[in-house]
C-alpha cells in the first residue's frame, strides 16, 4: 500500500488544477439537483447549504432547479475564482477543519449537503465537521463520503476514508438517523436517466439521506420513499473505477472494491427490513 502524503491538512494543495478535474462532472451535478428537487415536498420554500462546495457546481444546480436560497461553503481559496461573480455572496472560505468557525458561518437551512469532502480531512476533525452539519437541525442532509480503498490508494487527498458504518455510528451519536428507503430511492434515480453514468461514480455509490431522529415525516422537507422490493438497489451496475485502463491487479482490486461496497449497501437495506418486519423504528 502507497504511503499516505498529509495533503489533507495543506489547503494550499487544492489549487485550480484539482477543481478544473471536476468542472466535466456539472451535468452530473444537475441531474443530482433534479433527482433531489422531485423528493422535496416545497422545493421553492426549501433551504440549502452545500458545506465543501468546490466550485459551487451542487450550489448552482439547486438555484437552477428553483431552490433560490442556496449557500455554499469552501475551505480553499483555489475554488474562489470558479464561484459566479454574481452569487459571491453565497459563498464563504471557511477552514472546515476547525468546527466551532465553521458553524459559526453556516446558514440555518431545511437541507444540507456534504458529498465527498470527509475524506479529505483529519481522522481528527470527523465528529466536529458533523457536527456543524446539524447545528441548526436540518430536517434532510444528504451526506456521502469516499470508501476504504476507493482510488485504490492512489488519491492522496483521500486521508479518511472509512465505510459507511463509521459515519453512521457519528450522525446517531448526533441524533441523525439513514432514511433507507429514500437512500434506495434517491441512489436509484442518480443512476436512471443520469447524463454522465460514469462520470461521477462514487456519488451515488456512496449518498445517504438522513433526517432527525425525533422528527415525524410531517415534520421532514422531503416526502419520505417506501422501500418497494419490485424496484431493488441498483448498485451492482455502478463501474469498478470509472472506465479507465488499469492493469490486472488493479483492475481486480477495484472489483473487490466494488463487491465490498455492495454488500455494506445491502446490509444496510437488509438491516432496515429486518427491523421493519419487527415493527421497530428504522
Amino acid at each position: 500500500m502507497s504511503q499516505r502524503l498529509p495533503i489533507g491538512h495543506d489547503l494550499d494543495a487544492y489549487d485550480a488544477a484539482f477543481y478544473a478535474d471536476h468542472l466535466p462532472n456539472a451535468g452530473f451535478f444537475a441531474h443530482v439537483a433534479a433527482v433531489l428537487r422531485g423528493l422535496l415536498i416545497a422545493p421553492d420554500r426549501c433551504r440549502a447549504v452545500d458545506v465543501g462546495c468546490g466550485h459551487g457546481l451542487l450550489v448552482e444546480a439547486l438555484r437552477a432547479v428553483g431552490l433560490a436560497e442556496s449557500w455554499g461553503l469552501e475551505g480553499s481559496q483555489a475554488a474562489e475564482a470558479l464561484w459566479p461573480p454574481e452569487q459571491r455572496d453565497s459563498y464563504r472560505l471557511v477552514d472546515l477543519r476547525d468546527a466551532a468557525a465553521t458553524a459559526a458561518v453556516l446558514p440555518p437551512t431545511e437541507l444540507v449537503s456534504c458529498l465527498e469532502v470527509a475524506e479529505h480531512l483529519p481522522m481528527q476533525a470527523a465528529p466536529g465537521l458533523l457536527r456543524c452539519l446539524v447545528t441548526h437541525r436540518p430536517g434532510l442532509v444528504l451526506f456521502g463520503a469516499a470508501t476504504w480503498m476507493q482510488d485504490l490508494d492512489r488519491n492522496p487527498t483521500h486521508i479518511n476514508e472509512q465505510g459507511p458504518g463509521y459515519w453512521i455510528a457519528l450522525f446517531r451519536e448526533l441524533g441523525y438517523v439513514v432514511d433507507v428507503p429514500s437512500t434506495v430511492a434517491f441512489r436509484n434515480g442518480l443512476l436512471l436517466g443520469c447524463p454522465q453514468p460514469h462520470g461521477n461514480w462514487w456519488t451515488p455509490k456512496n449518498v445517504m439521506l438522513l433526517h432527525p431522529a425525533e422528527a415525524s415525516p410531517a415534520e421532514l422537507p422531503y416526502q419520505p420513499a417506501e422501500l418497494d422490493p419490485l424496484d431493488p438497489p441498483l448498485l451492482e451496475i455502478i463501474p469498478a473505477f470509472n472506465g479507465e485502463a488499469m492493469d490486472p491487479l488493479d483492475a481486480q482490486a477495484a472489483e473487490l472494491m466494488r463487491q465490498r461496497d455492495i454488500c455494506d449497501y445491502m446490509l444496510l437495506v437488509n438491516r432496515h427490513v429486518a427491523r421493519q418486519r419487527r415493527g421497530l423504528q428504522a
